[in-house]
């Protein structure tokens, strides 16, 4: 017979059900900041790919030279 919270605060409804949308809220944000990060990182990775490739072309194209 333990509630969800650690607290023995006993909430009323209105209470309850902002708790309810104020962790909705959170739990978005979380979702949406989690969406963003992985967005950079590709972005990052993806930049850094082209760069490896940029620089082996130009040392490629440097190395023929005498």
């Amino acid at each position: 017979m333990s509630r969800e919270s650690s607290s023995h605060t006993r909430l009323s409804d209105k209470g309850r059900a902002q708790l309810d949308e104020r962790r909705s809220r959170q739990a978005q944000a979380l979702r949406d900041n989690l969406r963003k990060r992985k967005t950079q990182m590709r972005e990052r990775s993806d930049s850094s790919a082209e760069d490896a490739e940029t620089a082996l072309r130009d040392a490629e194209e440097g190395s023929g030279e005498p």
